[in-house]
């Protein structure tokens, strides 16, 4: 069993079959912001989601339910899609014709559109070679209703297929979770800009492909059609956020 997989089953077991009133401070506080009027006697019910999900776990108070998100810093990975899926979703939110050649031009760092060129550039080299036109294309994915809604796609709720959105991130181990919510992050990312990123990026979450596979070497090369978006400092971000609500 990997890591991620016993963390969750970790957090699971930390909640489930507990009553509220045996719990840490840290973990009442969580419980407590998804259900207020919980009070000491009542049980909570804790499972795992299924793996396709963007919930790892879910909480359970009588017949409501909180959706958690469990992140443990080894990956700042978000998101995995096909690179055609998220073209055509963002021009299902109006992005311009150029910025999605941007993207397919990025993606595919070997002059194509398509990923037929004979040869594939480094991401040290592709990046100044684009430079301009990544600054153009960042500057439009930016706009506020593109990266709210890339936010909902790429980490709350999934593709139209996983549509079980999340309620919390969750940072720590079980007995001291570091935390935000789904409407705290929103308002976090909205209210900040990031262009001091200089690669292709929406918000804070970077797109870049899975697998470029330069030199042709490997055994996967339909990894090389994914879209791998990242959150690089995800957790610092979340801390600050704490910290935030914390001061108010």
């Amino acid at each position: 069993m990997d890591n991620t997989k016993i963390s969750e089953y970790k957090m699971r077991d930390s909640f489930h079959n507990k009553r509220f009133g045996d719990l840490t401070d840290r973990q009442k506080e969580l419980i407590r912001r998804f259900h207020p009027t919980i009070s000491d006697d009542q049980i909570l019910n804790c499972d795992l989601c299924n793996r396709y999900s963007k919930p790892d776990i879910y909480v359970s108070v009588g017949s409501s339910m909180t959706y958690l998100s469990l992140k443990d810093g080894r990956s700042d990975s978000l998101h995995f899609e096909s690179v055609k899926g998220i073209v055509l979703f963002l021009r299902s939110l109006g992005v311009s014709a150029k910025t999605q050649k941007t993207i397919l031009l990025f993606h595919y760092g070997d002059g194509t559109l398509d990923g037929s060129g004979q040869k594939r550039i480094l991401f040290e080299d592709l990046l100044p070679k684009l430079s301009s036109r990544l600054k153009e294309a960042n500057e439009e994915l930016g706009q506020r209703n593109i990266v709210d809604a890339c936010l909902e796609r790429f980490m709350f709720s999934g593709t139209e297929n996983r549509r079980q959105g999340i309620d919390a991130v969750v940072f720590g181990s079980p007995d001291c979770p570091v935390y935000a919510t789904k409407d705290e992050i929103r308002d976090a990312v909205l209210n900040r800009h990031f262009r001091h990123i200089r690669t292709l990026h929406i918000g804070p979450m970077t797109l870049q492909p899975y697998l470029r596979d330069v030199n042709r070497k490997s055994k996967h090369p339909e990894k090389r059609e994914v879209v791998q978006v990242k959150w690089h400092y995800l957790l610092t971000d979340i801390e600050k956020i704490e910290a935030a609500r914390n001061r108010g």
